[in-house]
């Protein structure tokens, strides 16, 4: 009886023992020592926020008597409630400039961790963005008539009023719902987003398909898909490599003098085939020149991607980086936008929508003539300088200095 007395305590002594720390362990019992399974709610990233870091300091340095942390149905509830009216009066302000500056409507698609399809909503304006909200298309036929309700719901919400146009990718699907919303809309403008357009030029030069509408650009850009498809293998094989960070440091001069080096070896890494090839490559003068003719031309839209790659309108932009000298002197047979045929056509639609009474129109088309002329009160020196200083955002007041020209969108 006595020996079931005893087992009886020793696995109670061993229920209640508290295990020690890591650090606190012997070196005889670190081999048998099992960390025990605790499940941390926190990321590993938390370190790196700010309120997280601001919240730990202030609970670290103020002794706080009698301090209880909110509990669960307080942080779902009333706190996440108040939280959320605090982050709404914050973005009053933004808001208030809707009506007068206009909004423009950005929708996008992506995934989550967790493989959910969404569609992110975002208001712009010269004030910053705005995210409106996201939606969850798990489950639905993401057709043209399905983001378009989408996008109409959410017009509805920021008032039809205030959006001007619409932007999303230049995808074809995204076409058709463009044209969905500006039936539904006739003052709203489909846009398609700047940088996935030159993302898409980019693509089709860099990896040209050979299908039958791209047979002419497969013709002439294929032997880009094979230098490509060379400096892939180079950067993978750099990448795979354990000693890559040594071999990043070298510029292109110094890593062809690494592959006629004796070291050479020391980088084969077991993959002798792809060591080679690289070596070939990287001495080949032919393939070199290739890759700097390849750079020169796509070098202009790659800046112009990295120009427009913002959380700011920048379609103007193009135009600008289009209109200077350099450009121009570069690329002879392209016309100025000032002088191209389709951009003035589409002026004039954009006038037509905007300004439906005639009118109005005629005032606005002799306003943006003397801007673009610098006559009348646009040819004094101060507006000459805002001209070639202030982004189009900041030139509204001088375009409406003139108060013998209605902008009304009601008329």
């Amino acid at each position: 009886m006595s020996k079931l007395e005893e087992e009886a305590t020793q696995r109670r002594d061993a229920k209640n023992k508290t295990p020690s720390l890591p650090c606190s362990m012997t070196s005889s019992s670190q081999s048998s020592y099992t960390m025990p399974n605790i499940s941390n709610p926190y990321s590993l990233r938390t370190e790196g926020n700010p309120y997280f870091v601001r919240a730990f300091t202030f609970a670290a340095n103020i002794n706080i008597k009698g301090y209880v942390p909110p509990g669960y149905n307080a942080l779902r509830t009333k706190l996440l409630d108040k939280e959320k009216g605090n982050t709404e009066s914050q973005l009053k302000a933004t808001r208030s400039t809707w009506r007068t500056r206009g909004v423009i409507l950005v929708c996008d698609g992506w995934t989550d961790p967790q493989r959910r399809p969404l569609i992110n909503f975002t208001a712009i304006n010269e004030n910053g963005p705005m995210f409106v909200h996201a939606v969850n298309c798990q489950g639905e036929c993401k057709d043209k008539w399905f983001i378009s309700h989408l996008i109409k719901e959410v017009i509805i919400e920021v008032d039809v009023a205030n959006v001007v146009p619409v932007v999303t990718d230049n995808a074809p699907l995204c076409r058709a719902v463009g044209l969905l919303v500006e039936q539904t809309y006739p003052h709203i403008f489909w846009t398609p987003c700047v940088v996935h357009t030159l993302n898409l030029a980019l693509k089709n030069i860099c990896v040209a398909k050979n299908a039958e509408a791209n047979e002419i650009t497969y013709e002439e850009c294929h032997w880009i898909t094979q230098v490509v498809g060379s400096a892939v293998m180079i950067r993978n094989f750099i990448m795979n490599h354990s000693m890559r960070l040594s071999i990043f440091r070298l510029v292109k001069s110094q890593m062809q003098s690494m592959v006629i080096s004796e070291r050479w070896s020391d980088y084969l890494d077991g993959d002798v085939v792809k060591a080679i090839l690289v070596k070939e490559k990287l001495l080949d003068e032919m393939w070199r020149d290739q890759v700097d003719y390849i750079l020169s031309f796509t070098e202009p839209i790659y800046e112009m991607l990295r120009l427009c790659d913002t959380d700011q309108p920048s379609l103007h932009l193009v135009f600008e980086m289009c209109s200077t000298k350099e450009w121009q002197e570069e690329h002879p047979r392209l016309s100025p936008p000032q002088s191209d045929v389709e951009i003035s056509n589409m002026r004039k639609l954009c006038f037509k929508r905007y300004f439906p009474n005639e009118d109005a129109r005629r005032d606005a088309t002799m306003e943006l003539a003397k801007f673009i002329a610098c006559l009348a009160k646009f040819g004094d020196a101060d507006s000459l300088r805002d001209k070639l200083l202030m982004d189009p955002p900041g030139l509204e007041s001088d375009i409406c200095v003139d108060d013998d020209v209605p902008f009304d969108l009601d008329k």
